[in-house]
């Protein structure tokens, strides 16, 4: 009998045991929901922010830990990214951002810029024998080197001027081609 007691008592506490662990997978799993909620809350700020909408930033929630990972811009974007993930649900933020530092994002336009010069002049059937060097800051163009004629680097600028994100245009390049011949001198009377 008393056997059957004890089987009977394992028994019923492992179906309670049971119970509680199904509650509490229950539990684990509403949290799993809480937390995505949570992180998409914060994404949808971010991505709303004009400033932080571009940036790369990966959030994970985890009891109540907000972490942050990713690169922006600026310190004050890294500011307003830890400010953002402060909501409902969060208690710590663990802002792991990565300033990528000032200018980045103009480097890489003024990369852009030049690249694409470069390319369009290579391409260009009077500017190929040419030597144009092309170095874009903040989106001040300078074009150096040679052209074989003044109509040449006429169409280099022209070029430059209209791409995109051009803002000016300095020109410092030579015209290495023949010049203009000379009339010939004419015999005095």
């Amino acid at each position: 009998m008393r056997m059957r007691t004890s089987l009977a008592a394992l028994a019923l506490m492992a179906s309670l045991g049971g119970a509680a662990a199904a509650r509490e997978s229950s539990r684990g799993e509403q949290g799993k929901g809480e937390q995505l909620q949570v992180e998409n809350e914060i994404r949808t700020k971010l991505v709303a922010d004009p400033d932080l909408k571009n940036t790369s930033v990966d959030i994970r929630v985890e009891d109540g830990t907000a972490t942050l990972d990713g690169t922006v811009d600026t310190e004050s974007e890294w500011a307003k990214a830890d400010r953002l993930a402060r909501v409902k649900g969060v208690r710590r933020v663990d802002n792991q951002l990565e300033v990528r530092g000032p200018g980045t994002k103009a480097t890489a336009m003024d990369d852009a810029i030049s690249a694409k010069l470069k390319g369009l002049y290579l391409t260009n059937t009077m500017l190929k024998h040419g030597t144009i060097s092309v170095t874009t800051t903040d989106g001040i163009v300078t074009l150096s080197g040679t052209v074989p004629s003044e109509e040449a680097r006429q169409q280099a600028v022209d070029i430059a001027r209209n791409a995109r994100g051009v803002k000016k245009v300095d020109d410092n390049m030579l015209v290495s081609g023949p010049s203009q011949p000379m009339a010939p001198p004419q015999p005095m009377r």
